[in-house]
C-alpha cells in the first residue's frame, strides 16, 4: 500500500469518539447493560444464568459424549475438555446465526478453497489466488528448495528454541510426526521463531510462502472489537444524562493457545505440512498439523469465528462489557461488579472448556 492511500484510509477512520453512531448508543448496545444496571440485578442476573447453564450442562452430558464419538481422532483430541453439545445448545438459544460453528469445530475448520459464510460478519468477497488443486502442484516444485533452504539455517540459540517448541506441540498433540518422506499432494510450510518482548519466543508456519494463503477465500469481512470499541462504550457512558458514571476498572482475559484448542479439517490434515530443522541433526523434520497452525488464513478465519460467539455469549448472555481483540478479551466493570464479572467470565470460559489466563 501507497502512504498515500495509507494516509487517506487513516483520515477516514476517525477518532473513536466518532465510533458512537456505529455502535449505537449506550442504551441501545446490550454490552453496555453492567454499566447502566444496578450491581445487585448485574450480580442476581448472571449467578441465576450461571446456575442454568451449569443444570443444562448435566443434562447434556450424553449429548457431548455423542459429539465426541461422531468426530474425527486427531479433532478429538485438539478439543479435549471442551463441551461441544453445551456450546451448542447455548448458541441455538441465542439464535446466533453461525449455525454451523460448533459442527466445524467438531468436525475440524477448513484452511484452503472457499470458507464457510458465517452469517455473523460484513459481505466481501476475497476470492483465491489460486485453486487448492493449482497450489499442490506449484507445491511439488517448492518442497524441495524448501527442505533445502531450512539445511542451511544455523542451529543457532533460536532455532533450539523453536525446535524445542516443536517438540512440546509434537508432545500436546497439535502436529505430528510425518516421517514417511512422502511429497506428493503435500504442501510444506517453512517454520521459523520470532523473539518478542521479554525473550517471548513466537512461532510462525509460514503459509504465505508455501501458497497455502493463496488458495484460501472468504466471503466476509472479519471485524475486532479492540479499544476503539470500549472507547465507545465509554464514550457513551460519560455523554448518557441518565446513568450516573462511576470508577470503572479494566482487565484483559486471553486465551492460552488460542489456535491451538481448535482442530483443522481432516482434509487439510492430509495435505498440510510445516518443516523446521533439528538442530542436533541438522536435518529437516516434517509434520503434519492437527490444530490451527499460526500464519494460516484459514485459522484466522476460523478462530475468529468461534472468539465472535464467545463474545456474543458473555456480552448478550451475561452482560459483560468486554470486546474480542483475536484471543483478547478487553473488560470494563464498576468496582462493585468486578467479582461478579470475574467469576461471570471464568463461569463461560470453564463450562465450555476454554482454557484462558
Amino acid at each position: 500500500r501507497r502512504p498515500k492511500d495509507f494516509l487517506k484510509q487513516a483520515s477516514q477512520a476517525g477518532h473513536p469518539r466518532e465510533l458512537v453512531n456505529k455502535y449505537g448508543t449506550l442504551s441501545e448496545h446490550p454490552v453496555a447493560v453492567s454499566l447502566r444496571s444496578s450491581p445487585q440485578q448485574v450480580e442476581r442476573e448472571r449467578a441465576s444464568k450461571l446456575d442454568r447453564w451449569i443444570s443444562l450442562k448435566r443434562r447434556l452430558e450424553e449429548d457431548s459424549r455423542l459429539w465426541f464419538a461422531g468426530i474425527p481422532p486427531h479433532a478429538a483430541k485438539v478439543l479435549e475438555g471442551k463441551d461441544l453439545a453445551l456450546w451448542d445448545a447455548l448458541l441455538k438459544d441465542l439464535r446466533y446465526p453461525d449455525t454451523q460453528l460448533i459442527r466445524d469445530m467438531g468436525m475440524g475448520f477448513k484452511m484452503m478453497g472457499w470458507l464457510p459464510d458465517s452469517g455473523v460478519f460484513e459481505k466481501r468477497i476475497k476470492p483465491p489466488e489460486m485453486t487448492v488443486q493449482a497450489m499442490l502442484q506449484q507445491s511439488q516444485l517448492q518442497i524441495p528448495s524448501t527442505l533445502n533452504s531450512l539445511k542451511q539455517v544455523r542451529p543457532d540459540d533460536l532455532q533450539r528454541q523453536v525446535w524445542q517448541e516443536t517438540l512440546e506441540e509434537e508432545r500436546k498433540g497439535w502436529i505430528w510426526r510425518d516421517a514417511s518422506g512422502h511429497q506428493q499432494g503435500l504442501s510444506v510450510t517453512k517454520r521459523f521463531g520470532l523473539l518478542q518482548k521479554k525473550g517471548k519466543l513466537r512461532v510462525i508456519d509460514d503459509f504465505r510462502m508455501s501458497g497455502a494463503n493463496s488458495a484460501c477465500a472468504y466471503t466476509e469481512k472479519f471485524h475486532l472489537l479492540g479499544l476503539d470499541f470500549l472507547a465507545a462504550v465509554l464514550v457513551n457512558y460519560i455523554s448518557d444524562p441518565s446513568v450516573k458514571p462511576m470508577p470503572l476498572l479494566g482487565k484483559t482475559f486471553d486465551l492460552v493457545s488460542a489456535y491451538k484448542q481448535f482442530p483443522v479439517s481432516l482434509e487439510d490434515r492430509r495435505v498440510l505440512r510445516i518443516a523446521t530443522l533439528d538442530p542436533s541433526s541438522h536435518v529437516p523434520a516434517v509434520f503434519g498439523v492437527n490444530a490451527l497452525p499460526f500464519g494460516a488464513s484459514g485459522s484466522v478465519a476460523a478462530f475468529l469465528r468461534t472468539s465472535a460467539s464467545l463474545w456474543s455469549l458473555g456480552a448478550l448472555e451475561l452482560g459483560l462489557c468486554w470486546g474480542a481483540f483475536f484471543d483478547d478479551f478487553p473488560t470494563l466493570t464498576s468496582a462493585e461488579t468486578a467479582s461478579s464479572t470475574d467469576s461471570a467470565v471464568d463461569g463461560l470460559f470453564s463450562l465450555l472448556g476454554v482454557s484462558y489466563a
